[in-house]
Formats: C-alpha cells, structure tokens, sequence
C-alpha cells in the first residue's frame, strides 16, 4: 500500500514540490502509525491517501504553488522545528531504557565538566577581581639560585624610593591576631599591610576609611580595618564600631573602617582583618634579611611590566652592590599578579580540566554508539520513510531534534549534577585556594553547557543520520537488520576511539597513584600515626615575660595530658612538612663565609624538651634537649638534621657549634 501511494506521488506531483510533499506526508503517517489506540493505527493509511489524492489534485490544478494543497507545506520553520521536537519526545518516551541510559550518561559527563570548569573559569580564566588588574604585579628579589624571594622592609624602601613607574606600591605580611570579647576571645587571620594595600588593589572600605599615611609608623599603627564577614560575625554588622576600641592580641587597636561584601582579597583569602604595618628602619626586624614581606605594585597605565622590570632590577641591583653581604643574588623580578598567585594551583586544575573533557568525549561517543545500535532495529521504519519520499535532509532533522532532546535533558541533568557537586569539591580545596568565593555555576558555565548541548546532539542525531541514508532500500523493506560495512566500521571506530580515551584516563590514574604511594612511603623522619594537633596563642600584657608564658605552657601540657586517651604531650612553634614559613641560615663557626647570605637555610623548630621523643624522631649522634634546657633562655642549643649536618661538615663527625641567625653561638647538640 505504501510502495503505491509512493509511486504515485513520485508519477503525478512536479518535480519542485515532490521532496517537501512527500515528507510532510511521511513525517504524519509515521506520527499517527506509532498512535497506542487502534483505530488511530487503522485510520493513518486511509488519512495517507486522503492527503495524497489532495496533494495531487491541488497540484495538478495549481502546479506553480506548492501551498495550494495542504497546511503542512505552509509550515514555518519554527513551527517544523518544534514538530521535530514533538516527534523526539514521542520516540524516545517509547523507548524509556534507553532513554534514562543515555540521559545518565551525558549528565555524568556534562556535571563534571561543568563543575570543574566552575572551579578554573575564576581562579585561571577571568582576569582579578579589581580595577585594571592586568597592571597589579609582585616584585621580588633575585636569590641566589635565580628565583623569586620575599624582600625585607628596607629593601621595599629602596625600591618605592626609585621606581617612578608605580601608581602606587604596597609590602605585607601575614598577622594572626587574638580577639578578644567580654566573655570570649577568638584567633583569626589578618595581614599587617602598609598604608597603600587598598589604593594599589583599587578598591576602598564600604564603611569607615581607608588607612593614611600618617597611620603607618609605630607610634600610630593602632587602627585596624574588617572584612565584611568578621565585622558580621564577630561585631553583628553594628555600624556603631567604626572608631571604638577594639581588645586585639591584648592591646587596645581602633576600627576604622569594613571591606565591602564583594572585596576578594587574593593575595591572603583567609584574612579577616587587617592592621598598619608600622615599621621603621630602627626596628630589627626591618632589616633588609627580615625576608618575610611581599611587594605588589600598581603599573603606571602608560608603562609595560618589561619596561618596569627593567627599572626594578637596576634598582635591586645597585642595592645590592652597596650590601653585597645582605642580598644573596642580584636584581629582580617583575611578575604578574594572577600568574604568581595561581602557579601552585595551575598544573593541577589543568590536569582536571583535561581529565573531565576527555570523560566528556567517552560520555558523547557511548550515547552514539548507542543511537547506532539503536538505528540498526529502526532501518525499516527509516526505510519506509525514505520509500514514501522523506530525504537525507528531512530525516536528518528529525534525528538531529532526538539528539537534541537527549542533550538538552543531559545538560539539565547535568547542571543540576554540578549543582550538588561543587558545594563538596570547594569544601576539600584548601583554604588558601585564591577566588575560593567566586567558585560558582554562573552564567559562562552555563554558556558552555549550551555550547556542549549543541554539539553533542548534532553529534549524536547526525551520525545515525549519515549512516541511515547508505542503507538499501530493498533490504530494509524485506526487514533485515544486519548491520552494514560502513556502519560497522564506524561503530569500531568509537569503541576504538573510547577504549583509547578511556586507557588515557587509566594511565594518568595509574602515575597517580603510584605518585602518591611513592610519596607516603618515603620516610619523614618521624611517626605521625596517632598524633592530632592544634594551635595555641599566649597573647596580650598577662605574658609579655618568658616566666609567664612557660607557667602558661606548662599549665596547658598538663591539662591536655589529663584527658583521657592522650599518652603524652608537646609543644612546637611549628610542624614538620607544614608549610613552614620560620626559616634561618645557618653556617658553621669554624668555616665562616664571606656572604653569610650564601649560608644554607633551614626551618626552625623552638620546641619543648619531650617534642623528639613524642614524634619518635631518632637521635643518630649526639642527645636531645632537657626540660630545663628547653626552658632556659640564656642557653642556646639546637638540634639539627642529618641533611643539613652534611651540608655543613660533610662527612666530619665531630658535633660543633654553628652560627644562625638569631643567636651568636649555639651549641650543636645532635643531629637526627
């Protein structure tokens, strides 16, 4: 029946109107022949040559309009479209199985890589979050290895005295105050800042003021600024702080001003207060060694960071040259903010992007793999289609609104994925991540989902689509559904395509994790199984003696080992592999140098007398420290590592004195 109302409307319909005609009448036939109710199934082949007599009539009478037959050829392509989309839903509600496969898939696949886009898209791919902040730039020293170092208070002095192509520079450290309440006292993370840290980032406090000139010196350096969220927290938004004495680290400091909500504070993401740095090049620890300050500097908008470079590392070298015991190298760097603060985190985001689009690409090629299996069980009714007159062209749009449907439930799916997500992947990124707040599924996200959703279902509904059109038309009919050569290279081709994505992924794990097996079977040095810690602070005019603080210490020892289940306690000002920040030279006395910057750094560990035997740590040569040792401040012992002992004396094995720092003339103990 249906290879005769083919026939004739190939016969009698003109040549201009057979494809769009024929088609139509497809595209309803089919519409009406997948109809659960009988008789609608009954009726589509007498409603077939209905329409197909009154195609042919009204284009016998009228052959130069198409239109003057039937409302389907006077469709718009808006209105096809969304026909199309019906037809999909239709199709693929018949088939619920693989629908909901091919759904889960894509939303798995589209979630992470939306979710980990959320994450690169602020820390990496948008610009800072202030004014013109491709200008912001770190300055640094030349070490003696060639790499960037921190500067000392001194140095900054030389270099904002001599550099003219700044707007504005600023040098800061990190600052853990105590806060102190009526009834409680709390310890946050702040930065002490000179009193440009604000203007050079461009941005100013939504209440209060910003930090003067004359605040930063040490008789005037009191005056504190808030975040938002500590002024909030800790203050309950009460505008009424601005200019009140605040009880900080046990001296009395003034508020004078609260960051807005929006502030993002990258160079310290933790810190919620800030105070004036207040140094003077009287104080020792403003020397030009204090290395423990960062620069960061405002470019002027008619200067490049090369020419600004330049400028800096003539100025760091003259420097230098009139210190030559005080600097280990010579010059400086100039180097973009976002570059500097983003190039611990860079690799590894990288890494995950690359790890999520390639979960993408497998994602994509198991739905069209699907689909082609899939096409295989519907060659009769694509060739039954293709017999009643529906092109490549028409059938490709209808497979193109199925891919489509399938996409754009992934893509919902899929953000909705991102959605539940994200909130536990921020959570295990470390606190110092820069952008930590701005990690969100905004709008770019979802721009790219878009973009994913359309190419995914031209992917996924043309593919099928190429391969239906090479099919005979003869053994379609008959109802065979072998899979032809061309089709079944094409399907080993993404099976291929997807074991090969997919023994990437498994290669990069597997480096991983031996990465990682490697690492925690190295010895540290000492046993941290059964070990927990926290951190302590003695602050404010109740221990500003030795005495004090150690009566305070011991007092803490003793009530932390009364609790029931601790065998033994100590105390560290630091914790070994904890990103360590207390570091010396230290040199030998019987091998002096002449540069005692070249001296060899280590990190310092002031710790109580039982510290090595509670963290096993062996003594290879030599002993440990008493508790009345540990306690005294006239005596000066250290313990060093067996690295830094060979860096010293080589393979001597005499224990000597050595020269640091901060002490004259310690007494080397042991090395461990």
């Amino acid at each position: 029946m249906t290879r005769l109302v083919l026939w004739l409307l190939e016969t009698l319909l003109p040549a201009d109107a057979r494809e769009a005609v024929i088609g139509d009448l497809v595209e309803q036939y089919e519409q009406e022949r997948a109809s659960p109710r009988l008789v609608e199934r009954l009726g589509a082949r007498i409603h077939l040559w209905r329409e197909a007599v009154a195609a042919i009539v009204a284009l016998q009478i009228t052959p130069d309009s198409v239109s003057a037959f039937t409302p389907y050829t006077r469709e718009s392509l808006v209105q096809s479209f969304v026909s199309d989309i019906r037809h999909a839903v239709r199709v693929l509600a018949r088939s619920p199985g693989f629908t909901f496969l091919c759904v889960a898939t894509l939303a798995i696949a589209i979630g992470a890589t939306t979710a980990i886009f959320s994450v690169v898209n602020p820390v990496l791919l948008r610009p800072l979050p202030y004014p013109h902040a491709e200008r912001l730039v770190g300055i640094y020293e030349r070490s003696a290895d060639n790499t960037p170092d921190n500067t000392g208070y001194a140095t900054y002095l030389d270099i904002r005295q001599g550099a003219t192509m700044f707007e504005h520079s600023t040098v800061f450290g990190d600052w853990q105050p105590t806060i102190f309440g009526d009834h409680d006292a709390e310890r946050v993370s702040g930065q002490r800042v000179s009193w440009e840290y604000f203007r050079t980032l461009g941005v100013r406090p939504a209440i209060g003021r910003d930090f003067e000139v004359a605040d930063d010196t040490p008789d005037n350096s009191n005056v504190v600024i808030l975040s938002h969220g500590l002024w909030v927290r800790r203050f309950g938004g009460d505008v009424g702080v601005i200019g009140k004495p605040v009880n900080i680290g046990g001296i009395t400091r003034t508020v004078v001003g609260v960051m807005p909500a929006s502030f993002d504070n990258v160079l310290d993401p933790a810190a919620q207060i800030w105070r004036v740095l207040g140094y003077s090049t009287s104080q020792p620890w403003a020397c030009r060694t204090c290395r423990h300050l960062r620069v960061v500097a405002r470019i002027r908008s008619d200067v490049s960071p090369i020419q600004a470079q330049r400028q800096v590392d003539a100025i760091l070298t003259r420097v230098s040259a009139g210190f030559p015991k005080e600097y280990s190298g010579s010059g400086g760097f100039v180097l973009g903010l976002q570059e500097q603060i983003t190039k611990e985190a860079r690799p590894v985001l990288y890494a995950l992007l690359g790890a999520v689009a390639l979960v993408l690409l497998i994602g994509v090629a198991n739905v069209v793999n699907l689909q082609l299996a899939r096409a295989v069980r519907r060659s009769e009714e694509f060739a039954v289609r293709a017999a009643l007159g529906a092109g490549r062209r028409r059938l490709a749009q209808q497979l193109f609104g199925e891919g489509l449907v399938l996409a754009a439930i992934g893509g919902f799916a899929g953000v909705a994925v991102a959605y539940v997500a994200l909130p536990a992947l921020t959570s295990r990124l470390p606190e110092s991540m820069p952008r930590l707040g701005a990690i969100a599924v905004d709008w770019r996200a979802l721009v790219l989902v878009g973009a994913i959703v359309l190419v995914a279902s031209a992917i996924i509904g043309l593919a099928p689509a190429l391969h239906a059109g090479r099919r005979r038309l003869y053994d379609a009919l008959r109802g065979s559904r072998t899979m032809g050569g061309g089709q079944h290279r094409t399907r080993m081709g993404i099976v291929i395509g997807e074991i090969a994505l997919a023994l990437m992924l498994m290669i990069g794990a597997a480096l991983l994790a031996r990465s990682l097996m490697r690492l925690l079977s190295v010895n540290a040095g000492f046993d941290a199984s059964h070990l927990v810690t926290m951190q302590v602070q003695a602050t404010g005019s109740r221990y500003e003696s030795p005495a004090s603080v150690f009566a305070n210490h011991d007092q803490l020892l003793e009530t932390v080992r009364r609790v029931p289940g601790v065998v033994d306690a100590a105390l560290a000002t630091q914790l070994p592999m904890g990103g360590n920040i207390d570091r010396y030279g230290i040199a030998a006395k019987d091998k002096p140098l002449e540069n005692p910057e070249l001296a060899p750094s280590a990190d310092r560990y002031t710790v109580s007398g039982d510290f090595m035997r509670l963290m096993r740590i062996p003594i290879l040569r030599g002993r440990t420290f008493t508790d009345a040792e540990a306690r005294d401040t006239n005596v000066h012992l250290i313990v060093v590592s067996d690295a830094l002992a060979k860096r010293i004396w080589g393979g001597e094995g005499r224990i000597r004195s050595a020269n640091t720092s901060d002490s004259a003339d310690p007494h080397v103990l042991g090395k461990g």
